[in-house]
């Protein structure tokens, strides 16, 4: 099956357009993973640009330096997870093109 550089021209076109509009709703949607039931939480883009980062009053009075550490690893690593499945997700819709 050949494609006519007119089509292949189209198809381009099409698909710089999903991906830019890929890039945009990346920046917007974000995904949050948390630890410690709640008592860590991160907000990331589906860049993985974090933009909210909470820590429960509660871990700063363990007074634990190694569980603050385990527990914002853990709510990195969750928010990573999820950032991984949501950006998959944009990419079989880009490649569908059913980027709204």
């Amino acid at each position: 099956m050949t494609v006519s550089p007119l089509e292949m021209m189209k198809r381009i076109s099409s698909l710089e357009k999903n991906i830019s509009a890929l890039s945009k709703k990346a920046e917007e949607m974000t995904v949050t993973g948390e630890s410690g039931a709640g008592m860590v939480k991160v907000t990331m883009n589906a860049e993985g640009v974090v933009k909210d980062f909470y820590i429960a009053d509660e871990v700063f009075a363990m007074n634990d330096k190694d569980t603050l550490i385990t527990l914002i690893k853990s709510a990195l690593n969750n928010a990573a997870d999820k950032k991984k499945m949501l950006v998959t997700n944009l990419i079989t819709q880009a490649a569908q093109g059913d980027i709204n």
